[in-house]
C-alpha cells in the first residue's frame, strides 16, 4: 500500500482522497476521512449482502416428501428384484 494515501493517528487510520486532474495530483482537491472501528462497522452493515436463507422457496415439507418418495422407490426396487429372482 502506498504510504502517501494513508496516515496513522491515535483514533484510527486517516485515508486521504486523491483526485487526479490531467495526470497530476492536486493538493487543493484532497479531503480526509477517518476510518475508525465504528465507521467501518457501520459501512459493513450498510453494504452487507442480503440474507437469502429466509427467502428460499424450498421448505421443510417438500424435503420430507422428496426423501419419502426416494425411500419408497428404493424399497419398491428391492421388492421387485427379489420377486423377479424367485
Amino acid at each position: 500500500m502506498d504510504g502517501k494515501a494513508s496516515k496513522g493517528t491515535d483514533r484510527g487510520t486517516e485515508l486521504m482522497k486523491i483526485t487526479v486532474a490531467n495526470g497530476a495530483n492536486t493538493s487543493a482537491a484532497r479531503s480526509t476521512t477517518t476510518c475508525t472501528p465504528e465507521v467501518c462497522r457501520a459501512a459493513r452493515q450498510k453494504y452487507q449482502p442480503p440474507d437469502l436463507a429466509s427467502d428460499s422457496p424450498w421448505n421443510q415439507r417438500k424435503t420430507y416428501f422428496f426423501i419419502g418418495t426416494v425411500v419408497i422407490f428404493i424399497i419398491w426396487v428391492i421388492i421387485y428384484t427379489i420377486n423377479t429372482l424367485t
